[in-house]
């Protein structure tokens, strides 16, 4: 309830045409409610159980016993309390939103009674004041709770043991108790974005097998219920492109909680401003590079983070870039910790440590006839940076100078799948980085089917890494490249062979796939309009206006350190 009394005083501020000054909030008020009031702006009242949480204990997955109010419904649900994003703000010292605060912690084994909304994502928010519990529970028969209805002549109190919690509320509702669906879908833990080839955007809640177009009335209305004001749109990141570097660039940072716009020679964020050319977020949030005629300068984003004094904006570093300034090349890349920044010169590729005011920039990669080499990213832990030299990419071992091919390289930088990121289509081998050892093929594959012509699938299209020692591909047929399977390689045994399997294709046919890593969930578009998640088919056919080019998972509905 606490995001719908802030997404309902955000409508009455805009209808007013006015915005509220950053040190008024909406989460003031909530005086006595009643039971007729709080039925009227809930979907359903569940009994459900607690059976998993997330890393901070605020958002739940619920496996409904019974629904009390507003009929039979799905048998899980997803249950938000505070949105990942949110706990970024609170954890990260962001001052906005000064109503962001913990609810009480979920546990499983958790046994209550909650009043639901639907959000339109597919999440169930708790309908109850913010002054009023999340939920209600009755650890034993004596327990007893207080509520209260509306009478003729006030508010009347009921004392309420469970049984009586029931009898009040389907009283009250005019309903009866009813058991969930169990042939729904269990939810998923994320939505789901999915492109058309006309460019229109679409989200598949989690609990849903019908998409949302991504309208801007939609994304407005989300923003609101999730972020509220003073902020980025809800997961602007993915649904909005900005041209950069150049004026009116438009990024938000990879916390999601800040965003800097450039205008003229100001570069404007959350918390304060700069002039410069170009500019690029720290790959946590806690900082910004910024480019100027002669130099990048390094700042803190004016937040209360760590040691700073609240909303100061302090210059933490700053390195003059050799070279004719008119053809300075904005391109750099920040290690995972957020600490160390690559950039280019006319000297060549250079790397700073940003929070050690005494360090000097260490030169990483020459300039070679004219072409300036080009920080593109870091590998997951951070050794090896990828580095585009002209029309070449490869990366480069950060700590001894060595180079290897392009590619992907595993979560524990362990291991290289090896193949030409620019290119649609590819051989890939794997690459051992540590311990060093020689590539290895990937193998193609024939199929046989009986009556028919084999298919050779030798095409490989698109690759990602599932964990340290696994990872999906697709494969198109050399003869037909819309004729494609989905394919996952595991390294197992002591001698590192990569096995695919007992049968092949591993996860099925399919032109394009999309990984959720947080709980190894894997979307297939099987063709134009058709995408099986886990093994369950949807059909879009009736509701997309094109046939889909892309799919991604949006960010985690559970907050964990491990995916930020």
């Amino acid at each position: 309830m606490r995001t719908l009394l802030t997404f309902f005083a955000l409508l009455g501020a805009i209808s007013l045409g006015f915005a509220f000054p950053s040190d008024v909030y909406a989460c003031s008020g909530g005086g006595t409610d009643n039971i007729q009031n709080l039925l009227e702006r809930t979907d359903y009242v569940v009994k459900a159980d607690v059976i998993a949480v997330d890393d901070v204990r605020q958002n739940a997955t619920l496996s409904v016993d019974s629904y009390l109010f507003g009929g039979s419904g799905p048998e899980y649900l997803v249950f938000v309390q505070t949105d990942p994003v949110i706990v970024t703000r609170m954890t990260e010292g962001d001052p906005h939103g000064a109503c962001n605060f913990f609810q009480p912690e979920l546990h499983p084994g958790l046994t209550a009674y909650f009043f639901l909304t639907r959000r339109a994502d597919g999440v169930y928010l708790s309908t109850t004041q913010w002054n009023d519990p999340n939920y209600y529970a009755f650890p034993d028969a004596e327990t007893t709770i207080t509520f209260y209805s509306q009478g003729d002549d006030g508010y009347v109190d009921h004392v309420l043991t469970e049984a009586d919690f029931v009898s009040f509320v389907t009283e009250f509702g005019a309903s009866t108790m009813t058991e969930p669906d169990s042939s729904s879908s269990f939810p998923r833990l994320a939505p789901l974005k999915i492109t058309t080839d006309t460019g229109t955007q679409y989200m598949l809640p989690v609990d849903s097998a019908i998409p949302v177009e991504a309208t801007e009335d939609f994304l407005r209305e989300m923003t609101i219920a999730v972020m509220f004001y003073d902020s980025t749109g809800w997961h602007e990141r993915y649904f909005y492109d900005s041209v950069c570097p150049g004026d009116g660039c438009t990024q938000v940072s990879p916390d999601g909680i800040n965003r800097a716009v450039h205008r003229g020679d100001e570069i404007t964020w959350f918390g304060g401003s700069a002039s410069g050319r170009a500019f690029q977020f720290s790959s946590t949030g806690d900082a910004i590079a910024i480019w100027h005629e002669d130099r990048v300068e390094f700042y803190t984003l004016g937040w209360k983070k760590r040691d700073q004094p609240f909303r100061e904006v302090l210059l933490l570093n700053s390195v003059i870039l050799a070279g004719n300034t008119d053809d300075l090349p904005y391109e750099g890349a920040w290690s995972p910790d957020g600490r160390i920044f690559s950039y280019s010169d006319a000297d060549g590729l250079w790397s700073l440590d940003v929070y050690n005011p005494a360090a000097e920039p260490v030169r990483l990669l020459a300039t070679e006839e004219g072409v300036i080499p080009l920080a593109l990213a870091y590998s997951p832990l951070g050794r090896y940076l990828q580095v585009q030299q002209g029309s070449e990419r490869y990366f480069l071992d950060t700590v001894s100078g060595e180079v290897h091919p392009d590619g992907l390289v595993s979560p524990d930088d362990q291991i290289l799948l090896a193949f030409d990121t620019q290119a649609d289509e590819f051989e890939p081998e794997v690459c051992y980085l540590a311990p060093v050892r020689p590539c290895e093929t990937i193998p193609s594959r024939v199929l046989y089917p009986s009556g028919g012509e084999p298919r050779a699938f030798t095409e490989y299209t698109q690759a990602r890494w599932r964990n340290r020692f696994s990872f999906i591909v697709t494969i198109c047929n050399r003869d037909d490249l819309e004729d494609c399977v989905i394919n996952r390689f595991d390294n197992r045994g002591r001698h590192g062979q990569w096995y695919d399997g007992n049968h092949f294709p591993s996860e099925g046919e399919g032109i394009m796939f999309a990984y959720f890593a947080p709980n190894d969930t894997l979307a297939i578009v099987e063709d134009s309009a058709i995408v099986r998640v886990n093994g369950e088919a949807f059909d879009f056919t009736a509701v997309l206006d094109g046939d889909i080019v892309d799919l991604e998972w949006l960010p985690s509905l559970f907050y964990s350190s491990s995916f930020r």
